[in-house]
């Protein structure tokens, strides 16, 4: 090559490699202002999943009589919520949820919520069978209503049918609906929601209780269930993780008489040819035992069963014959042999029903007692 051809070739190998680092640098900057733009919209649609995630959880342990428990920080699903509570009117409360991605320190991105919820009627009694946990239903278990209506299934987690079960209505999980094509069984359903039992709820039914008199667990005369049973003092009611609290056990041939709300302190146990007459609502703090030929309540005059216990609250089996609901809020319940309810089950756990098992969802029955258990939703909005 020439010496003047060599003094071309040089500044022209220059400039392309500055065109060249140009057009990289650019392009560079494009991708990872592309790769920004995205992250940014993934942690704007991150943010708004926690902000609800945060509110359902606020709304499900909502209690009026302790604010302080729901306005909290904890960190959910890649961010953190941050949750305060005010009062929008009587009855009324808003609950807002600020979402953080990925955490308060350095946002990638906030967003916020408010919702509006009061009391309601909860949609679970509209069910035969309602849990959080999974449903288990097998042997020639049977689920329908009367006197017209339908009884239908819904948990919140996975469902199984093994065996011959019957179900005269709709059947859906949350998760996963494990049971053969004919039930016609809905997987990935939307998120029921379950009622709970609050502070305010538990104190409720307890002062209801406390007006029909207070005496000692073991001061239970045998024939007529009313008001407050104690079991010692210091007893925290609130606690669903209570196990030393005493038991009423009734056996034999037994009537018993049972009036408006009565309030246990401990757990209730019912086995041989009991009786319980009359209607209400029975709470106990500790879990609910009924074996043998046992019947609770009758047609017109159901007797209500809850139990806050965490560890085996409502368990049946043999013969009983149960004429009201089945309320279990922080546990399961469990039924086998050839035990026949007329009214509703929810629990905060699992349902597991074997055996030849009856539930008949009660169309008659009024559900408003749930009431306040429930907080339903009456307004939303991004702020």
């Amino acid at each position: 090559m020439r010496r003047h051809e060599r003094g071309i070739a040089l500044p022209t190998a220059l400039f392309l490699s500055v065109i060249l680092i140009l057009f990289v640098t650019a392009a560079t900057r494009y991708t990872l202002g592309i790769m920004s733009n995205l992250e940014k919209s993934r942690a704007r649609v991150t943010a708004l999943n926690v902000a609800e995630g945060g509110a359902e959880w606020a709304i499900a342990q909502f209690d009026p009589a302790n604010l302080g428990a729901i306005a909290t920080t904890a960190t959910f699903a890649g961010g953190t919520y941050v949750i305060t509570v005010s009062t929008a009117t009587t009855s009324r409360y808003a609950i807002r949820a600020a979402a953080y991605v990925p955490n308060a320190t350095h946002p990638l991105s906030t967003r916020s919520i408010e919702v509006v919820v009061a009391p309601g009627t909860n949609p679970a009694g509209n069910f035969a069978l309602a849990s959080i946990g999974d449903i288990s239903l097998s042997g020639n278990v049977s689920i329908d209503s009367a006197p017209s209506g339908h009884g239908d299934v819904h948990t919140n987690h996975n469902l199984y049918v093994n065996g011959n079960p019957t179900v005269n209505g709709a059947i859906s999980a949350s998760g996963q609906a494990v049971a053969p094509s004919a039930y016609a069984a809905q997987s990935h359903s939307p998120v029921m929601t379950i009622p709970t039992m609050g502070n305010s709820a538990i104190d409720a039914d307890a002062n209801l209780a406390k007006a029909n008199g207070i005496q000692n667990i073991g001061a239970f005369n045998g024939s007529t269930l009313s008001g407050y049973y104690q079991s010692y003092a210091g007893y925290n009611i609130h606690s669903s993780g209570n196990t030393n609290g005493g038991t009423i056990s009734v056996g034999g041939n037994t009537t018993i008489t049972v009036t408006g709300t009565v309030f246990i302190e401990g757990g209730l146990s019912l086995s041989g040819n009991v009786q319980f007459v009359g209607g209400g609502t029975i709470v106990c703090t500790e879990g609910i035992s009924i074996s043998g030929n046992v019947t609770v309540g009758a047609a017109g005059h159901p007797i209500n069963l809850v139990s806050l216990a965490a560890q085996s609250p409502i368990s049946l089996s043999g013969n009983p014959a149960i004429t009201g609901a089945l309320f279990a809020p922080n546990g399961g319940i469990s039924a086998s042999g050839n035990v026949s309810v007329l009214g509703t089950m929810i629990a905060g756990g699992g349902i597991g029903l074997s055996g030849n098992v009856g539930v008949t969802r009660d169309t008659t029955q009024n559900m408003n007692w749930l009431a306040s258990t429930y907080w339903k939703t009456l307004s939303y909005r991004e702020f």
